[in-house]
């Protein structure tokens, strides 16, 4: 017959598993307050091409709806939607693009061609209220 022993040390384990186990969640990251902006024609077009630039075949490019907005700093987020071909030569159907325009171009958060980059532009344009 075997005896468990159960002393100050395994108590203190259990409770600080069983304590941090009822942390509440972290709370999600605040919205940021944009101005909405509508890009001029160099504007959309700086965005096309710096995101094309991304692209395993930039030529088969679709570019869907944009939205755009400021911050208080004059810095501008962009969220649109993006069909493109893939490595097969197939069109892959619309995927959502975000990323921030500046003076010296578009700079891609990514697109949502796989579930990490989807997760994060669809995050980055959530916080900023730029939903599609």
């Amino acid at each position: 017959m075997y005896r468990i022993f159960f002393g100050p040390r395994m108590a203190a384990l259990a409770f600080a598993a069983a304590a941090s186990s009822c942390a509440p969640p972290p709370s999600p990251p605040s919205p940021i307050q944009l101005s909405p902006v509508t890009l001029s024609a160099k504007q959309v077009a700086i965005v096309q091409s710096d995101t094309r630039k991304r692209l395993k075949d930039p030529e088969s490019a679709r570019f869907g709806v944009f939205a755009a907005g400021a911050d208080q700093n004059g810095q501008i987020s962009v969220c649109g939607y993006l069909n493109a071909k893939n490595s097969f030569g197939g069109y892959i159907g619309e995927k959502p693009f975000a990323g921030t325009l500046t003076s010296e171009g578009f700079f891609l958060i990514g697109f949502g061609d796989n579930d990490n980059d989807l997760a994060a532009v669809t995050a980055f344009c959530r916080r900023r209220s730029l939903m599609l």
